[in-house]
């Protein structure tokens, strides 16, 4: 291993108590995409049940796998920007954070009884796009945190064509660019509904354009699955402000992005959440993440630069 190894991509706060033992349900990969189909009781249980602290958690595997810093935020449901920072102030040698704009949009009842998600009125999206701002700025100026979580476009708009979504996120995108901090947008799917259409990053492109100071991070780079992956490449090599995570993608992409935009765009990061954690099989989780990068054919030099300094660049972090 390198001087450091940060992992950029970490779901640390607002788990439940619901969440605190999942190994009965969680082993596999698909285990974990799918657990919110299969229990929607727990999914519901986010937006009730007592938060537990996991930080203690994620620290003890952070040191087993020589995780030097890690970049957090909140996952959907419970937890706070005021929480992220109060985490991050628990451990202020190894955490920075992301400011989450925005609760999930689905109301919990809607979860339940598996009804299509309800359409949110002009108004109520006007009303979160200007909610999102002010979150930004407080975020920033209020809390100290470093960038903008990965967020569901569904709650700002129900575009579907790329100028319109672009012209929709435009409100909080501007306070955004002010601070000229990154933003994480996700690729492929999630296992939470309603938003798979807009894991196809295609639509980013007109939102690079717009914002060439902003450095957008495009989570997952497609989570392994060919034309999500290629989509993303497209956006990424368009746009120079555009990186890309290794959150469940494949040596193979990783190699393909390196040749054609280079290891300075590429940040690790693995999705560590109260979900993905308990992965056991074929192995833990993070030994999982991690053997992506051995799988790529990395020279010292690019296994460094996606290990730590392209983190270190686009975060502006002081590791000294």
């Amino acid at each position: 291993m390198g001087k450091y190894l940060i992992d950029t991509h970490i779901h640390a706060v607002g788990a439940t108590a619901a969440y605190g033992k999942l190994s009965d349900k969680i082993r596999r990969v698909e285990d974990a995409i799918n657990i919110h189909s299969r229990y929607p009781e727990l999914l519901r249980a986010r937006f009730s049940d007592e938060i537990i602290d996991i930080s203690d958690d994620l620290i003890a595997i952070m040191n087993q796998h020589g995780i030097t810093h890690a970049i957090i935020q909140q996952t959907v449901g419970g937890g706070s920007n005021e929480l992220v920072t109060k985490t991050v102030k628990k451990y202020p040698d190894r955490l920075f954070g992301l400011i989450h704009i925005g609760g999930f949009d689905i109301p919990p009842a809607d979860i339940a009884g598996r009804r299509p998600g309800k359409r949110p009125s002009e108004e109520e999206l006007a009303k979160n796009r200007k909610k999102a701002a002010e979150e930004i700025r407080q975020g920033v100026e209020e809390l100290g945190l470093i960038g903008i979580a990965e967020f569901f476009p569904r709650r700002f708009t129900m575009a579907v064509h790329p100028e319109n979504i672009a012209e929709d996120l435009s409100p909080f995108m501007d306070v955004v660019a002010k601070y000229k901090i990154p933003v994480q947008i996700m690729t492929a799917y999630t296992t939470f509904p309603h938003n798979l259409m807009y894991g196809d990053p295609v639509w980013t492109d007109e939102l690079a354009y717009a914002y060439p100071d902003v450095p957008i991070i495009l989570t997952k780079m497609g989570r392994g699955i060919p034309h999500i992956f290629e989509n993303a490449l497209s956006v990424a090599r368009r746009n120079t402000n555009v990186y890309l995570d290794t959150v469940g993608t494949t040596g193979e992409h990783i190699r393909k992005a390196i040749d054609q935009i280079g290891a300075n765009r590429i940040m690790f990061g693995t999705d560590w959440a109260p979900t993905w954690r308990w992965v056991t099989e074929p192995t833990d989780y993070y030994t999982l993440r991690k053997s992506v990068l051995d799988k790529a054919n990395l020279t010292p030099s690019e296994r460094e630069q996606i290990e730590w300094r392209t983190a270190a660049s686009v975060f502006k972090l002081d590791l000294e």
